[in-house]
């Protein structure tokens, strides 16, 4: 295959992430780091806005038939793309433990988007101390076992005492720190 040359043009970027594509690969390792937490103030500030577009019909106010016509045609991502940013957007409003770990750089927006439909106001706490530091991975193996018991109409006091002992059975452990086992 040939080799592609890519560049991002300047105005795109900060001026703390514009280094030679070249460079040392610890520091292309520290800029996309930068980057990402960009991206992920940008993508906090994209489902605000979006949300608050769409709770107000405005896309129709911009001569769109629906929203996933305008996601589509304006923002580039469709109807699913949107909505979970909507939801994200509600989830951190609502949740304002996971909107400071996720503001803080410790929860991800993938891992906020496992997390907020198993969320109660009593057990917000638990859910979030347990995932910070953790993978996606490990988070989704936990987050689709609970999910299973999320049923719709589930009482939410129910599903809270469930997370509670959940977390405090273990089920939902940390993984051992290097060198803790046989410690």
């Amino acid at each position: 295959f040939p080799r592609v040359a890519w560049t991002v043009p300047a105005d795109v970027l900060p001026p703390d992430c514009i280094v030679d594509p070249a460079a040392d690969p610890w520091v292309l390792a520290e800029t996309l780091i930068r980057i990402s937490r960009y991206q992920s103030r940008l993508r906090t500030e994209i489902a605000r806005r979006l949300a608050r577009l769409h709770g107000a019909l405005r896309w129709a106010h911009l001569g769109f038939a629906d929203f996933t016509t305008y996601g589509e045609e304006r923002l580039g991502f469709g109807l699913r793309q949107a909505e979970r940013l909507i939801r994200f957007h509600h989830g951190l409003e609502r949740f304002p433990q996971v909107r400071a770990a996720h503001q803080a750089g410790a929860l991800s927006y993938t891992a906020a988007l496992l997390l907020l439909p198993l969320l109660h106001e009593t057990t917000e706490r638990l859910w979030v101390n347990w995932a910070v530091g953790l993978t996606h991975r490990e988070i989704e193996r936990v987050t689709e076992f609970a999910r299973l018991f999320a049923l719709p109409g589930a009482d939410q006091s129910v599903l809270a005492s469930w997370a509670d002992g959940l977390l405090a059975m273990g089920f939902a452990q940390r993984r051992e720190e290097p060198g803790a086992a046989g410690a």
